[in-house]
């Protein structure tokens, strides 16, 4: 008979246990409740703090910075010549020279560039308002000096204006030549207008002016500018003109005198635009007939 033994027992009453798994770390530490968090990868970040050696942060890049290393600081601005202040001041009024709303062109660079000069181009403008045929200079003085001589009833009036102007630096102590000319010797005055040159350059005008083009053009023939350039003894001779047989003559008369008698309704049309310039010329004290010379 054989012996009785715990597995047979096991089998035949059917209560075999499973086999038992080898024993290993992770069930150990499991069991233990010591399971150990997982090492996160290592990082220069974490290194450097243990390793004490973090480099400081670098400090943005700025020009002065720059220059001291490189040894480049600009050279100082050059002290302003009449050479460039007569290129400057041409070039603006090349630019204006058919504009009769002036205001927006007091930003034009060349403009702005006369005003950063500073007290030194005073003179060299004061010239230039002496010069026969003034321009828009009072915004540019004004800026620099903070005067403001002009009395209320000589606005939009040019050469009253420019007067004004003339008379405060004389008064300031300024002195200067309107036809004096830093690159080379005054240039010799201008003979004083007449009448019958300027009937003789109106009519050239008149005869060879091209016809069917945009007025600009037109305006830009050499006799039109020489009437211009005559100054105020042609307003009454171009108001005569305009009387007799209208034309276009009103940028002549806005470039000599400053004023722009227009009303915006009869922009474009040459028989309203020569009765509001008649008009002015009546209020300013000018006298004329349509058929006869002036006075």
């Amino acid at each position: 008979m054989t012996t009785p033994n715990h597995a047979t027992f096991a089998q035949l009453a059917g209560d075999t246990p499973a086999p038992t798994p080898a024993p290993n770390h992770t069930t150990f530490a499991q069991l233990a409740g010591d399971t150990p968090a997982p090492t996160p990868a290592p990082n220069r970040a974490a290194f450097e703090p243990l390793a004490g050696d973090t480099p400081a942060p670098t400090p943005a890049p700025n020009r002065a910075a720059f220059e001291r290393l490189a040894g480049d600081t600009p050279a100082p601005t050059p002290a302003p010549d009449r050479a460039t202040f007569e290129q400057l001041a041409d070039q603006w009024e090349q630019a204006t020279h058919f504009i009769s709303n002036i205001s927006p062109f007091l930003e034009h660079p060349a403009y702005r560039q006369i005003i950063a000069m500073g007290p030194p181009a005073v003179p060299w403008l004061l010239a230039r308002l002496d010069e026969g045929r003034p321009s828009h200079w009072f915004a540019a003085l004004h800026e620099l000096t903070g005067a403001n001589p002009t009395p209320p009833e000589s606005r939009g009036r040019i050469h009253a204006m420019a007067a004004a102007w003339q008379e405060w630096g004389r008064q300031q102590g300024y002195a200067w030549q309107a036809d004096d000319n830093i690159l080379g010797p005054a240039a010799p005055a201008s003979p004083a207008p007449d009448r019958a040159t300027f009937e003789q350059l109106a009519d050239q005008w008149e005869r060879e002016r091209p016809r069917g083009l945009d007025l600009h053009f037109t305006i830009e023939h050499p006799a039109y500018q020489q009437i211009i350039a005559m100054g105020p003894p042609a307003v009454p001779w171009l108001l005569q003109r305009l009387a007799k047989r209208p034309d276009h003559w009103f940028v002549a008369l806005h470039r000599i005198t400053g004023a722009s008698p227009t009303p915006p309704e009869s922009r474009g049309r040459i028989r309203e635009m020569a009765a509001a310039w008649l008009e002015w010329g009546r209020q300013q004290g000018y006298a004329w007939q349509a058929d006869d010379n002036l006075d």
